[in-house]
């Protein structure tokens, strides 16, 4: 912050209006506000699969129908899960009952009954040492050193070990964002049907047809930066070895360059 306030003060009071737990990880409590993926951009991707050389007005409407069929299927999926009784998504269900397993393969040791503290090993997790690994976790708290409980809010398989040992059910420890009421709302609204081009608004100004572009031929060479699986994957263009990384390969010719 010192550094920021010395290059920008501007910058420096805008940070400070914003609660730290939404910019720094040191802050944040374990909800991973900073760390960036790619899952959003590759679904996307995945959507406009097929149509990405399209004109532009296509990408739209295939976008569109896309998302429109999307939240229709989903919508029916959620109503028929709510008639089936199901108080979370498929999804969440399955991972819940997953985790639940391994309640059968655990050794736990409590520490503190009335806070809710215990140390937790499942069986086949052990240390480099070939000791069994006892995590730490806290009921009350919601809180696991195993850390699954803080990335993804649900139960991990030491809280479901836990709530095994004491006699309770710990569905009541899943957040309520993972509620099958949540999903339904996600895709309540209904994406309407365009209009045909008769309806539309004319415009005042004429749109010029796109101009002709070659098309190559073969794959395209994708736009991607490479990270470190690619380039480690990548074979060597003089000693045909893919066991290295190709950056930090060096070669020295026969006039002694390198």
């Amino acid at each position: 912050m010192r550094t920021i306030r010395a290059v920008d003060e501007a910058a420096y009071n805008y940070l400070n209006e914003i609660p730290p737990r939404f910019w720094t990880l040191s802050h944040n409590g374990g909800f991973r506000h900073g760390l960036m993926t790619t899952n959003n951009s590759e679904s996307f991707n995945n959507t406009l699969k097929g149509v990405r050389f399209l004109p532009v007005s296509a990408i739209v409407k295939v976008t569109l129908e896309k998302f429109a069929l999307q939240f229709a299927d989903r919508r029916t999926k959620g109503l028929m899960m709510r008639q089936a009784g199901l108080q979370w998504p498929r999804k969440i269900l399955d991972e819940m009952l997953e985790r639940d397993t391994y309640k059968f393969r655990a050794k736990v040791k409590r520490h503190d009954g009335v806070e809710g503290v215990y140390a937790i090993a499942i069986e086949g997790v052990v240390t480099p040492s070939g000791r069994p690994k006892f995590e730490t976790i806290n009921m009350h708290a919601g809180y696991c050193s195993c850390g699954q409980w803080a990335v993804d809010g649900l139960p991990c398989v030491h809280a479901h070990a836990a709530s095994h040992y004491v006699g309770r059910v710990p569905d009541g420890m899943v957040p309520e964002k993972y509620s099958l009421e949540n999903y339904i709302k996600c895709y309540e609204g209904t994406i309407m049907p365009l209009f045909s081009d008769e309806y539309w608004l004319l415009i005042p100004y004429t749109v010029l047809p796109p101009q002709g572009v070659p098309q190559r031929r073969g794959r395209c060479p994708s736009r991607r930066i490479p990270n470190e699986m690619d380039l480690q994957g990548r074979r060597c263009g003089i000693c045909r070895s893919a066991n290295h990384d190709v950056r930090k390969c060096i070669h020295v010719s026969s006039d002694g360059r390198e």
